[in-house]
């Protein structure tokens, strides 16, 4: 439920390749053979998440210099200020500086393709596609209902649910109301075959149960357009508006009747909501319309296009974006940007032209096979959901081409399972719910088998490494519960807390060896408890070295992010190792040199050897002093 907390993320992958294994397990997995409309272009769609899923697995996998260079010359030259030479060479390195970021966006990846997959699988009948369609819609519902709620009556601050900010939470509920607005002219379409061809009226009770059928879909409609209003997101509402009247003008040029009507009664529930009370919402999301000063949002677009000139063919990793831009901003920025805002040229900077060509040939499949099969249509139950899958979908990425909604698990999710709804309805065939076909896909059991076997593997392998994240998360948590208890506790209840907090970090970082935050959290816990000591003690000396020791680990997995290298900095000054303080200050100086954070501590690690600097660096210190004392006096 928007959650990014990397626990979250793993429950969520966890579950979704748990369910792909049981698919592949499960005895009716035999009789859902392949849709025979489609087909090919179906595995092509699954080919290309596949390769996306397997380019995320080649950044991680350790190459020799010659070819990092060749393929990612800025990556290549990264590593060799930002890590130290230990005389034995250039060490294979990955083509990814963030593996454990890009091993977690490859199984975000590779989850998402597994929903998509399912759905299409799954949804072989109207009562189950319906099921998840409405299962979507009242997760929506609620959403809006508890953003609202969040309000109070007041327009001081936007709705946003469950999700980190607003844009999120608007692009959810985007999706939601486009499949709802589906629902309800598939509906529509349904009433006016239904009603008598000679022009008389019909009867009172079929009129009566068409405004039964509809009306909780109206509710619904309405609650999520009253969400979207609120959360104050100008692409939020524009880009599902967009969307339903392009989509919208599709089916009015398809086989429906009475068009007057049906457009009447879409303007006349818009205007129920805004009679309603929302006009303040409404003048409050033209206000930010007339005030478009997104200067960073520009800064973060020149920023990340640079990123990409300097790796253009297979980028600087999945997930990477966060620790390479800053060095790549045009201007300074307070603050640190999560995301470029706008998803083309994140793909570019993160996965080069490979990446982005791969989903660029996906959505172009994609779509170019649903639109044709739906004019072919004739359903009004495949033609009304079909409509609302492919608006809901082309809403959230054009959402995304001014921020970041599916780098939510939650949003990526919800696209990926709406995106296979619409597939599997729009390529069902009429016969597809009957008992009799169902009973004729029995056959061909053992061509089948050797495809469910490779995605049980696939399965199996994304269960374990999600289960790994999380067992480990949850270790972290539980030695950040240590610590927090350390810092209020005295004597010896400190020391043990922190022992605790320790062996639990130890715990953590054998089961996942290749995450730098263990490393962090256990080189922490290591200074808290040398501070405990005297300062000049032997165990205080061990208990820094081994803090430093814990850093520089946590550096070699993260070499990318400045802030690590700033810690490792003053951990390797107080254990005396200067020339790995140096090399990890500077790094983290070039890392991000508009980062206020990081120049500050930079600033204290220079002016604290003041005596010892040569002129060069009381220069540096100078500068970054006058320049920290005019952007941020405090």
């Amino acid at each position: 439920m928007g959650s990014v907390s990397p626990l979250a993320q793993a429950l969520l992958t966890f579950w979704v390749f748990a369910l792909l294994a049981s698919w592949a397990t499960c005895h009716h997995a035999a009789s859902s053979r392949w849709l025979e409309v489609g087909e090919g272009r179906f595995r092509v769609v699954l080919a290309i998440w596949t390769l996306a899923v397997a380019l995320a697995l080649f950044q991680i996998v350790p190459l020799p210099p010659r070819m990092i260079a060749a393929l990612s010359p800025s990556v290549y030259e990264l590593y060799g200020w930002t890590l130290p030479n230990d005389g034995q060479g250039v060490a294979w390195r990955a083509l990814s500086a963030t593996p454990a970021a890009t091993l977690q966006s490859g199984l975000l990846i590779g989850a998402c393709g597994a929903t998509f997959f399912l759905a299409t699988r799954l949804c072989r009948t109207q009562e189950r596609t319906l099921v998840l369609a409405f299962t979507v819609l009242l997760v929506g519902a609620g959403e809006a209902i508890y953003g609202l709620a969040q309000l109070g009556g007041s327009l001081t601050r936007p709705a946003s649910g469950t999700f980190v900010n607003r844009n999120h939470f608007s692009a959810y509920l985007a999706m939601a109301l486009c499949l709802c607005v589906g629902l309800l002219l598939s509906q529509w379409q349904r009433g006016q075959v239904a009603e008598p061809q000679e022009g008389s009226e019909p009867e009172p009770w079929l009129r009566l149960e068409r405004w039964a059928r509809g009306s909780p879909l109206i509710v619904v409609t309405l609650m999520l357009l009253a969400g979207l209003l609120f959360s104050f997101s100008r692409m939020g509402l524009t880009a599902p508006a967009l969307m339903l009247v392009l989509f919208g003008l599709f089916w009015l040029f398809g086989p429906v009747s009475r068009r007057t009507r049906l457009i009447g009664s879409g303007i006349g529930v818009v205007t129920l909501l805004l009679v309603g009370g929302a006009w303040p919402a409404l003048e409050v999301v033209a206000e930010r319309f007339q005030s478009l000063e997104d200067t960073y949002r520009m800064a973060a677009w020149e920023g990340t296009y640079a990123l990409f000139q300097s790796s253009p063919i297979l980028g600087i990793g999945l997930g990477g974006l966060v620790d390479h831009l800053p060095r790549f901003l045009p201007v300074t920025v307070q603050g640190i940007f999560d995301h470029s805002h706008n998803e083309v040229l994140e793909v570019l900077a993160e996965g080069g032209v490979l990446y982005a060509g791969l989903l660029g040939i996906g959505l172009v499949v994609y779509f170019g096979t649903v639109i044709p099969a739906w004019f072919a249509r004739r359903d009004p139950f495949a033609r009304g959901l079909g409509l609302g899958a492919m608006a809901g979908t082309a809403a959230v990425l054009l959402h995304s081409l001014v921020d970041f909604p599916l780098r939510m698990p939650a949003n990526a999710l919800c696209l990926s399972a709406i995106m296979g709804l619409g597939w599997a309805t729009i390529h069902a065939r009429a016969e597809l719910g009957s008992r009799g076909r169902r009973e004729s896909l029995g056959v061909e059991r053992s061509s089948h088998f050797f495809k469910r076997a490779i995605i049980l593997v696939l399965a199996i392998g994304g269960v374990s490494l999600s289960a790994v994240a999380g067992v480990a998360e949850t270790l972290d948590r539980a030695g950040d519960g240590f610590v927090r208890r350390a810092t209020e506790a005295t004597g010896e209840t400190r020391r043990a807390l922190l022992q605790k907090a320790t062996h639990l970090y130890q715990r953590a970082n054998q089961i996942e060896a290749w995450h730098p935050t263990h490393a962090y959290k256990l080189g922490r816990a290591s200074e808290l408890t040398a501070a405990m000591r005297p300062p000049l003690s032997e165990e205080a000396r061990v208990k820094r070295a081994s803090a430093a020791m814990s850093y520089g680990r946590a550096v070699r997995l993260h070499p990318a992010n400045p802030r690590l290298q700033a810690t490792l900095a003053w951990a390797a000054l107080r254990s005396g190792d200067l020339a790995t303080g140096r090399r990890a200050a500077k790094a983290a100086l070039k890392l991000a040199p508009h980062d206020a954070e990081v120049r500050f501590a930079v600033s204290r690690w220079y002016l604290i050897q003041w005596n010892a600097l040569d002129d060069e660096a009381q220069r540096l210190a100078r500068s970054l002093v006058q320049r920290g004392a005019r952007e941020r006096p405090q």
